[in-house]
């Protein structure tokens, strides 16, 4: 498989990150396409959704109390249906993309990688896709009902889904399985590290977000000022940061997924 990203051992948080940032960057310009169309697709059906109650949201009065029935009523959920629907079925033609190449990214192979190629390939696989992201979801619903604590598990226990998926090419309920078993035994650990690398997002988003609010009303203005050249402008100037952080919470997975499996199993490459 050529040169790896990495060393055959255990590695720290800090070197994880490091790790997963080099990745990211290196292979910055190969997540633009799968980015682009993604992000564009799910701009285009949240605008839809809240166009399609534009009538509701701007009933609604300033004290929630005097929500009326009347008010209520003219809340159109088939327009919130549909849309969910989508997302829900090219999720994870998408997830599989990105993990794709951050595995390919790991073993420095990825002059091979082609975007193409991969959504043939997940397309293939779609149906495990599709399966686990279901198996999950139920999952994440039941630990809701246990509220943060049932969440927080079932998000950790779930979150190397797509690493398996890739690499391991295995089936709905043993990627579940397998995931589960990777995290066994570090629960609390791996709980860290995703809460260190949630609070690295938290701090791209305050830094860029109040910018790219600013620019967006500036050259929207400039523009005319419609709420249609405001959603353009907005998701040209969020494209880069959504490929960065896209970018880099699937070569952080990956990372974490081969970390897990050089301490469980001495993961070699043959």
């Amino acid at each position: 498989m050529g040169f790896m990203e990495t060393s055959l051992n255990a590695h720290t948080l800090g070197q994880l990150l490091d790790h997963s940032f080099r990745m990211t960057f290196r292979n910055f310009r190969r997540f633009i396409p799968a980015v682009a169309v993604y992000s564009l697709a799910t701009t285009v059906l949240l605008e839809y959704m809240f166009a399609s109650n534009s009538a509701f949201f701007n009933a609604i009065p300033a004290d929630a109390s005097q929500i009326s029935s009347d008010i209520f009523a003219s809340f159109n959920a088939g327009a919130y249906i549909l849309p969910i629907l989508v997302m829900m079925l090219i999720s994870p033609l998408f997830q599989f993309v990105v993990t794709d190449l951050a595995v390919e990214t790991f073993f420095i192979n990825d002059d091979d990688w082609r975007t193409a190629d991969s959504l043939k390939k997940g397309v293939g696989r779609y149906v495990p896709l599709l399966l686990a992201n279901l198996l999950s979801f139920l999952f994440m619903l039941a630990g809701a009902f246990t509220l943060f604590v049932g969440t927080l598990a079932a998000a950790v226990f779930l979150s190397l889904l797509y690493p398996v998926l890739v690499f391991e090419k295995t089936e709905a309920r043993e990627t579940l399985r397998r995931s589960f078993f990777l995290v066994k035994g570090e629960f609390w650990r791996i709980t860290g590290y995703w809460i260190v690398f949630l609070l690295i997002f938290l701090g791209i988003d305050m830094v860029t977000s109040p910018l790219l609010s600013w620019l967006t009303k500036l050259i929207a203005g400039a523009a005319g000022g419609s709420d249609t050249a405001s959603t353009i402008i907005r998701y040209f100037l969020d494209l880069p940061i959504v490929v960065l952080t896209i970018g880099l919470q699937s070569c952080f997975t990956v990372n974490m997924y081969f970390n897990q499996r050089i301490k469980r199993e001495g993961f070699g490459v043959e």
